[in-house]
């Protein structure tokens, strides 16, 4: 016999959320542990209190009450109207993070955007102070990434590709919660803003890391920057999405282990942050490498 040490809301990587609304496949893992472990340990140490879904399921599978559990829980919670969408949605969702690229890089043992979500900062220069809110529990190590050791050992290219597919089945699952709305449609979009941002914050430190790769001409230098202001674009909206469904529902997030995950007072210092980096940082850059006639010099080509 032995016993099984399992979370019942949210991977260690995501730990800053209530829990992952992929119910289908919370159930599964559920129903497995129940087949194969004498016992089982489903609060170790991240989440398992505050009652959601994903950890009732947990206890309804451990008193025997596994049976057809996400259609009876979509119902009760939904309404029988609305259970067929949302077990649609479900299945999305289990989709997707059949698509989670995990390693121990890309959770950043509490750090990085699969735990600060869409808190994380773009970064063109690296920071010269780490403000309170994106400091760790011991006051000595930030929670935020300057880097792309957060793609290994996958690489960018296959990175990028997992984060796609997840976003695409995350996508589809919020498209059918959206006539439902609530509570559990919030969580679900807050989830999404952490895959977004994991998918904006790989493109634009791959984007980054470029200009200094090899030559680099004035033209190309200023058609990067120009992407990179795309990008940041986007994850400035994102960030002002998730800060949306925080001030609506504020226990949708927490991290009462491992201090402030993602909060409104960091997602605030992020957002000033990318419009200063859209209003100052990047124009500058831009016109600084223009300014000093930077041009591919011949020995480049040796």
């Amino acid at each position: 016999l032995f016993h099984a040490k399992c979370e019942s809301g949210a991977p260690l990587e995501f730990c800053s959320l209530e829990h992952i609304p992929a119910i289908t496949r919370w159930c599964r893992k559920y129903a497995g542990v129940v087949e194969h472990a004498a016992g089982a340990l489903c609060n170790w140490k991240f989440l398992g209190f505050n009652g959601g879904l994903a950890q009732e399921a947990a206890g309804l599978y451990a008193m025997g009450e596994g049976r057809d559990l996400p259609r009876r829980l979509a119902i009760r919670d939904f309404g029988l109207a609305n259970a067929r969408q949302v077990l649609r949605a479900w299945r999305e969702f289990d989709r997707a993070m059949s698509f989670h690229p995990f390693s121990n890089q890309s959770a950043g043992y509490f750090k990085g955007p699969f735990f600060i979500g869409p808190a994380q900062p773009l970064f063109f220069e690296e920071p010269r102070e780490v403000p309170d809110c994106f400091l760790n529990p011991t006051g000595h190590r930030p929670i935020w990434m300057t880097n792309l050791r957060f793609a290994m050992p996958f690489g960018v290219p296959a990175m990028l590709r997992a984060l796609d597919r997840m976003l695409t089945h995350w996508e589809k699952g919020c498209a059918f919660l959206e006539g439902i709305g609530g509570r559990h449609a919030a969580l679900a979009s807050l989830f999404l803003t952490f895959l977004r941002t994991a998918s904006n914050m790989t493109r634009f430190f791959a984007l980054r890391d470029s200009l200094w790769e090899r030559p680099l001409s004035v033209e190309r230098h200023h058609q990067v920057i120009a992407e990179l202001a795309t990008i940041a674009k986007q994850e400035l909206a994102n960030a002002k999405e998730a800060r949306r469904l925080l001030t609506e529902y504020p226990d949708l997030s927490f991290s009462v282990t491992y201090r402030h995950g993602v909060c409104l007072e960091n997602l605030d210092w992020k957002i000033a942050h990318t419009e200063h980096l859209l209003a100052k940082e990047l124009p500058m850059q831009d016109y600084g490498f223009a300014f000093s006639r930077n041009r591919t010099p011949v020995w480049t080509e040796c």
